[in-house]
């Protein structure tokens, strides 16, 4: 109770020190253990590592393991790593019994993808973890149909590929362009990852679309113009005239305005 007050005025060594007490009283209580460990997670990893892994060691069937298990595994130095107490977690807590689980094993398939996708793994009991591997499996296939040259049997399978709850959708926005590029549309290619960059921005897909938009032949100002109308087209608000210059995008949002308004992102017109 002294350690959340503590945190809520931001004294965070004084919660940090409530909860140290906390443990020390009750050393067989798991609970007082994560909220300690947890609370190390930035100020001391090493320490939170150390008494995430104590926690397993010597309460392993608690509930708390689990969430030891998750921070271990955000804790993680290597994929490797990462993937292994992702995997105990599926192990020791099934998705069907645990919510924690069932986001661990989303972020878990993500993980497969950036390791090494098409390697075989054994076939998923749970319904959860089995909606994600039957995702998996469509981006797979739709990998092979586009390196054999089948960008429209890549179309008909990403048709079908249903996105995992809590799943980052942007290996599949991106097979969607690769497949529309291959088959000859760029334009839909654009399009596409265009309308998902006007209300979620990120490098990756911005790089992307510059890609395709140098093919189109569309200059720097037609690619603003046309994110600022999607944007306009989509309901996003848009702070325009930001005084703030931001090097190599003219999407801001980082700028002063931005964190005092209710948009996304801040439009810079040419």
């Amino acid at each position: 109770m002294l350690s959340a007050i503590d945190g809520a005025r931001g004294d965070l060594e004084a919660s940090q020190e409530n909860l140290r007490r906390a443990v020390d009283t009750n050393p067989r209580n798991p609970e007082y253990l994560f909220s300690y460990a947890y609370e190390l997670k930035d100020a001391n990893p090493q320490e939170c590592v150390r008494l995430s892994t104590h926690l397993l060691r010597e309460f392993p069937e608690s509930e708390s393991a689990s969430s030891a298990l998750y921070v271990l595994a955000d804790q993680a130095g290597t994929l490797d790593e990462n993937i292994r107490y992702l995997e105990m977690l599926k192990t020791k807590f099934p998705p069907s019994k645990s919510q924690l689980s069932e986001g661990g094993m989303v972020r878990l398939l993500n993980l497969y993808d950036s390791r090494d996708r098409g390697k075989k793994r054994a076939k998923p009991n749970e319904e959860d973890w089995a909606l994600a591997a039957s995702y998996e499996e469509h981006l797979i296939s739709t990998e092979k149909l586009l390196s054999s040259g089948n960008p429209k049997g890549a179309l008909n399978v990403l048709a079908e590929a249903h996105l995992p709850p809590f799943a980052d959708h942007a290996e599949l926005d991106k097979l969607r362009a690769r497949a529309a590029e291959a088959s000859g549309n760029i334009a839909k290619a654009y399009d596409g990852l265009l309308r998902i960059f006007a209300s979620e921005p990120t490098d990756s897909l911005q790089s992307a679309i510059t890609r395709y938009s140098q093919k189109l032949g569309k200059t720097p100002k037609q690619i603003d113009a046309d994110v600022l109308m999607r944007s306009l087209s989509r309901g996003v608000p848009i702070l325009e005239g930001c005084a703030r210059k931001v090097q190599k995008s003219r999407l801001n949002r980082d700028c002063d305005q931005h964190r005092a308004g209710s948009g996304r992102f801040c439009f810079i017109p040419a």
